[in-house]
C-alpha cells in the first residue's frame, strides 16, 4: 500500500509540475488516464489492508474471548473442588475483565 501511496502521489506532484508541456501537447486525456491508474491501484491495496486489519482484530478479539473463558473455568472449578476460596475467583474476575477491556496484562500485577 505503502508503494502504490507513493507512487500516485508523485505522479500528481510530477503533473502539476509539467501542467504547462500537457497543456501544450493537448494530453490532459492521457496524464487523467495515467493518474486514475494509479489511484485506483492505491484504493485496491487500501482496501486489501483494511479487510487484513478487521480480519486480525476479529481472530485477537476470539482468542482473548477464550482464553478469559479459559480462566473463568479454571478458577470456578478451583472454587467448586474446595482448594481455593471465592476471593480466587473474584480476582481472576477482575483480572481478566481488565485484560479484555484495556489490553494490558500489566494491569493485574500491579504495575502502571
Amino acid at each position: 500500500m505503502v508503494k502504490s501511496e507513493i507512487a500516485y502521489k508523485g505522479r500528481a506532484v510530477e503533473s502539476l509540475q509539467n501542467f504547462e508541456t500537457v497543456k501544450y501537447f493537448a494530453a490532459e486525456s492521457h496524464e487523467l488516464n495515467e493518474y486514475s491508474g494509479f489511484i485506483k491501484v492505491w484504493q485496491g491495496n487500501k482496501v486489501r489492508s483494511e479487510r487484513t486489519l478487521a480480519a486480525l482484530n476479529a481472530c485477537q478479539k476470539i482468542v482473548i474471548c477464550l482464553g478469559v473463558t479459559a480462566v473463568m473455568y479454571v478458577s470456578v472449578a478451583m472454587v467448586a473442588q474446595g482448594v481455593s476460596r471465592t476471593t480466587v475467583f473474584v480476582c481472576a474476575r477482575a483480572c481478566t475483565a481488565n485484560e479484555a477491556s484495556a489490553g494490558g496484562a500489566h494491569r493485574c500485577a500491579g504495575g502502571s
